[in-house]
């Protein structure tokens, strides 16, 4: 299939939620501890009813295959660990990711203590990736756990904040940092949890009102 077909809507760094990954200090947690990454190039069905993971589509530019965004999810024990690109188990090679720029700050300061085991590390990587893309996948996206999401959102960002950015702006951490975190987070994590759990129900009940 080609990767320019009409039915596609293209996402590069210019969409909001592409510059959202790249602009977000707290998304560093998950670039550079967790190996989390996020595709340069997206291709989005035209379909108004199905999830956003069930649309998407990661082109690889080596081979030009389509592959589904769920190769890359919990599921599959796919979704992290992905530091050197996304793999493409067609032709071995690795698709291109979005760099969170803080992420981009913390490897330049970090750079002499792991440039010189880097080609070791991703040869190493490599064959890891062979072996997880070897087995059987699950291409299906999984049902949206809006709650599970919450959280998990509310655990990353509270990590940053009260954690990562105290040392990064003093150098020092304390308990007052930790507890004026938690209102905030808090706040924002609920906000977040409600939206996503209002928009995926109203997604479902137009794609079920659709096809009855």
């Amino acid at each position: 299939m080609s990767s320019n077909a009409p039915q596609y809507k293209t996402w590069t760094w210019t969409h909001p939620l592409m510059l959202h990954w790249m602009i977000n200090p707290g998304l560093a947690i998950n670039e550079v501890f967790l190996g989390q990454r996020v595709p340069r190039k997206m291709l989005i069905e035209k379909d108004d009813f199905s999830s956003l993971m069930e649309r998407t589509k990661v082109p690889c530019p080596h081979c030009n295959t389509l592959h589904p965004a769920a190769k890359w999810s919990v599921e599959n024990n796919t979704a992290f660990g992905n530091w050197f690109g996304l793999y493409c188990d067609h032709c071995e090679k690795t698709i291109p990711c979005l760099p969170n720029i803080t992420s981009l700050v913390l490897w330049g300061i970090s750079y002499p203590f792991w440039a010189p085991f880097r080609k070791t590390w991703k040869a190493k990587w490599l064959d890891k990736q062979r072996q997880r893309f070897a087995r059987p996948l699950e291409l299906e996206a999984p049902s949206y756990n809006w709650l599970q999401s919450t959280i998990g959102f509310m655990f990353i960002i509270y990590l940053f904040k009260g954690i990562v950015w105290p040392l990064i702006e003093k150098g020092t951490l304390n308990g007052g940092d930790l507890g004026t975190a938690i209102v905030p987070v808090a706040i924002g994590g609920l906000l977040y949890g409600l939206f996503m759990r209002f928009f995926t129900k109203a997604r479902r009940s137009r794609k079920e009102t659709t096809t009855a």
